[in-house]
């Protein structure tokens, strides 16, 4: 059986947060939570996901800020990011 990917779902919004890896769990991922841009680079560091849904806005560190880092680094710089953002 192929393993599915682990998943890095960052949001401050905690509804977001579960809703988002509920389903990605259901879906048979990986599913790795953080809920702010300190937490998310934390985890990619420990955790290394395959992929990364990353929110926008969040205090302190952006999803911006967030996603420079990943891709300045030699060791993260080809995870795919999806951003993501509840605002229209």
């Amino acid at each position: 059986m192929e393993e599915k990917a682990k998943i890095l779902v960052v949001d401050d919004d905690a509804d977001n947060l579960r809703s988002v890896g509920a389903m990605l769990s259901y879906l048979g991922y990986q599913v790795i939570l953080a809920g702010n841009g300190e937490e998310a680079l934390a985890r990619i560091k420990e955790r290394l996901p395959g992929v990364i849904l990353l929110d926008t806005i969040m205090p302190r560190i952006d999803g911006f800020e967030v996603l420079r880092q990943v891709k300045e680094d030699a060791t993260t710089k080809t995870i795919p990011v999806i951003m993501m953002t509840a605002r229209y």
